[in-house]
């Protein structure tokens, strides 16, 4: 960002947005910016042309006709360039190209007893008007619009009313182009060419004319204007007029002598506004009446000289001065109450000595000044100050100090204007509520950067250093020491864009990202890394305004295991290793130090938002599925449900061509009592043993002979063909032996407590499932598939299987979801995919 003439770095820092100002001067930004039609230009006027360029948003690829400051966009809309005469900002107005003959205006003319007529304005296409067509009048519903007819050749129009006529003067606002009529005066009559209009109500516009006294006839002896509205007659002087008891100033324009008649204001107290001229450009002032300014304790005159311009001039603002016996000034009283004493000398000419206080009323503060020879200490109080004893400095209070600073003066004594002054600050203090005990101090070298930051409250003190040319405002590292031992607190290091990359306590080093790694204005920790060996690794991020990512690692030297976590919208997934997590540089990547052969288990949970706690015994995090490798070859996984029940348990054992184990599924009473647990052969999927409890825990069947009711080989093998469960679910296989499992892969699957089931094509790396809303009945022997119903089908599954043919469990059997496709049942119409 730019002000003025200096640069500044924008920064993001505790969710605020902050200025860093930067050493070097630059060029001053002199372009405007419009937001037009979800684009942003950048504007510029040379004097003579209008200049506009695409920066942002959508570019209409504007087209700038300087000779009659228009801009097209690429959707043909216009609209008039220009500038706002006290600012100079370039302004866009609607307008409507003038190609053929359209309505470009409305136009209001008073006529008769303050009737008003309007007209729609008709331009040629050379851009001027070449009629007006009568739209209504106010005199009545049955009365006649009076005829207004053009002359283009002079550019006039003839109002007529019965048989009086009025001419007018066809004229256009040099900066809008809007039309207005000017009525034709008799010179003879009147020496001022004028007829304006002035609103006196929401509803009601008053037509005076104006006259230029003084008059041929001698009718007006006074030197100003005189304004007359039928037999009503306002005499005023060249700058005022009173209308009925309301005063309006009068502005001039030099080039057409026309005037603009403007409401004076009330004076108001501490309003704020600009005022500029060509010569001089007075910021934010305060308005103490209409035609005054203030300006750092200086009053100035402000007088309208021409329309559009405003120049000031200084007059005084002192109600009381006293002297030194020298003659000199001793001390000053404004028209605000604010207090100058000064030195009993005449420093540089300037008519008063070097300034020893000044108080600011309305800050309820006073400045004193300590000058030495190449020094000034400058002392801030906290309270009001009074000079009407004799002596300077007599009403200085200890116990309001509040702050002090010591600048090089470098010779300059006269501009207190730290800002301009080339003053070197030396050093700081800060007091407490007492004025005498020092809270805080810093020190300065002689460039003027911060060396040493010292907090006499908190007991510590921050000692700066920086890069060499070029970069020698940069600072590099800032160490943090114990103030009054001297003992180590920490020491952070800084790239020379002022990011922090690296901070070394006597309890962890702490390494940052790059603004380039994480995008971030305010950098944050990548990893942690403490003094007993543990670690925490974070993400990229500032999560939640905490100043850290998320966790994704965490190393803990005393537990012996490390835990990586891997975050999603809703869950996230801690995995747990064993052994020592280390890293060859604090900035190698995150997770460079897992082993994966050292897995031993891992977790998913449901976060539920909570992403910056990471205990699960008071997050609130809800346990979705637990993996553990209780051996090489052996996984036990663990499904549960919303409620955080168990309601699958698998335990595998992977051999080298072989699958073995059971899983086991649990389904539960309102009181979470277990009411069925199956057991089922991982390589087979057969039902092994089925237990039923009732509510309160008892088991009330024979797991082995409930499980299996009925069994069938295809015709002359041992090969199973299809399989009936006591709970009602029946399995059909293909004719082979997979894998020597003594069973084919699944055919189909009917499970009737879901209503639907589903048949099984593999092929190659993939398997199909078609899925069926209905029951499947077959009779004993019948082939497989005998009660498809394709009128059924709702659904169309595929998955890439990874080589898992035999468990049909998608939660534990890693399939990976390729296509999924809904019909419109019945049909092969696809409603969905």
């Amino acid at each position: 960002m730019t002000i003025g003439n200096k640069l500044f770095d924008i920064t993001k820092e505790d969710g605020f947005i902050k200025l860093i100002e930067k050493p070097s001067e630059v060029t001053f930004d002199s372009f405007d910016y419009v937001f037009l039609e979800d684009g942003i230009y950048s504007t510029r006027y040379d004097g003579s042309n209008y200049y506009m360029d695409y920066t942002a948003g959508i570019d209409r690829a504007p087209v700038i006709n300087n000779a009659n400051n228009t801009v097209t966009l690429s959707n043909t809309n216009t609209y008039f360039l220009n500038r706002d005469s006290f600012t100079g900002n370039i302004i866009l107005s609607p307008y409507t190209a003038m190609s053929s003959q359209l309505d470009e205006q409305i136009l209001e003319v008073t006529y008769g007893d303050n009737y008003k007529a309007l007209y729609s304005a008709v331009y040629s296409t050379n851009g001027k008007v070449e009629s007006f067509q009568p739209i209504m009048t106010t005199e009545s519903t049955t009365a006649s619009i009076p005829s207004l007819v053009v002359n283009m050749a002079d550019e006039t129009a003839v109002l007529s009313i019965g048989a009086s006529q009025t001419t007018y003067n066809i004229k256009y606002e040099d900066a809008t182009g809007m039309v207005f009529l000017s009525p034709i005066i008799d010179m003879s009559e009147f020496l001022y060419d004028q007829q304006i209009s002035l609103p006196v109500s929401e509803f009601t516009t008053n037509v005076y004319n104006v006259l230029k006294t003084p008059d041929p006839a001698g009718q007006y002896t006074t030197v100003g204007y005189v304004l007359i509205k039928g037999n009503d007659v306002y005499i005023g002087s060249e700058t005022e007029v009173n209308i009925d008891g309301v005063l309006y100033d009068i502005f001039v324009d030099e080039t057409t002598q026309n005037i603009r008649l403007s409401v004076r204001p009330v004076p108001v107290i501490a309003a704020t506004g600009s005022v500029s001229s060509s010569y001089t450009t007075i910021a934010a002032p305060v308005i103490v009446s209409h035609n005054k300014i203030t300006l750092e304790n200086i009053i100035y005159r402000a007088n309208p000289v021409i329309f559009g311009a405003i120049t000031a001039e200084y007059t005084t603002n002192l109600l009381v001065t006293t002297s030194y016996v020298s003659g000199m000034p001793r001390a000053k009283i404004d028209a605000f109450g604010n207090v100058y004493e000064y030195m009993d000398e005449d420093y540089a000419g300037a008519g008063h000595g070097r300034l020893l206080l000044a108080y600011y009323k309305d800050k309820g503060a006073y400045v004193k000044y300590d000058w030495q020879a190449d020094t000034v200490t400058v002392t801030t109080y906290a309270g009001s100050y009074s000079t009407n004893g004799s002596i300077s400095l007599a009403d200085v209070i200890e116990n309001e100090r509040r702050f002090l600073a010591v600048y090089s003066t470098l010779g300059e004594m006269g501009n207190l204007d730290t800002a301009s002054n080339g003053w070197k600050l030396s050093s700081t203090a800060e007091y407490s509520t007492n004025g005498v005990t020092i809270t805080a101090r810093k020190i300065y070298d002689e460039t003027g950067r911060i060396t040493t930051a010292q907090d006499l409250i908190g007991d510590t003190t921050k000692i700066y250093a920086y890069y060499g040319a070029p970069n020698d405002t940069r600072v590099e590292t800032i160490e943090e020491k114990i103030l009054s031992s001297g003992n180590f607190i920490s020491k952070e290091s800084y790239d020379t864009d002022g990011s922090i990359t690296l901070k070394v306590t006597g309890s962890y080093t702490s390494a940052y990202y790059t603004a380039v790694e994480s995008g971030l204005f305010k950098v944050t920790p990548k990893r942690i890394i403490y003094s007993d060996g543990s670690i925490k690794e974070y993400l990229a991020e500032d999560f939640e305004n905490t100043g850290l990512g998320r966790l994704v690692l965490d190393y803990n030297v005393s537990d012996g295991v490390y835990k990586s976590y891997e975050w999603s919208k809703d869950t996230v997934n801690v995995k747990t290793y064993s052994g020592q997590y280390q890293v060859s540089g604090l900035y190698t990547t995150i997770f460079a130090g897992i082993d994966a052969s050292k897995l031993t288990g891992e977790i998913e949970y449901t976060h539920n938002g909570n992403e910056v706690n990471t205990d699960v015994l008071s997050n609130g995090w809800k346990i979705v599925k637990e993996i553990t490798y209780p051996s090489a070859n052996t996984v036990t996984t663990k499904l549960y449900d919303d409620t955080e029940r168990l309601v699958k348990e698998e335990n595998k054992v992977t051999g080298i061509l072989t699958v073995s184990g059971v899983y086991t599924t649990y389904t539960y009473y309102s009181n979470s009592q277990v009411s069925e647990k199956r057991v089922y052969d991982i390589a087979t999927t057969f039902l092994t043993k089925l237990f039923k409890y009732d509510i309160s825990g008892n088991l009330t069947n024979d797991p082995v002979a409930g499980a299996i009711a009925q069994a069938e080989n295809y015709p002359l093998t041992t090969t199973i063909m299809r399989r009936r469960l006591t709970t009602g679910e029946l399995y059909e296989y293909y004719q082979e032996n997979y894998n020597g499992q003594g069973i084919g892969r699944i055919k189909l699957y009917y499970n009737p407590s879901e209503g639907v089931y589903r048949t099984y094509i593999w092929t190659g790396s993939l398997v199909v499932i078609d899925e069926y809303a209905g029951v499947y009945s077959v009779d004993q022997n019948s082939a497989p598939g005998a009660d498809v119903n394709d009128s059924e089908r709702v659904a169309r599954y595929t998955y890439y299987h990874n080589g898992e043919r035999m468990n049909l469990d998608t939660r534990t059997n890693n399939w990976v979801n390729a296509r999924k496709e809904e019909f419109v049942t019945g049909t092969e119409d696809i409603k969905n995919v």
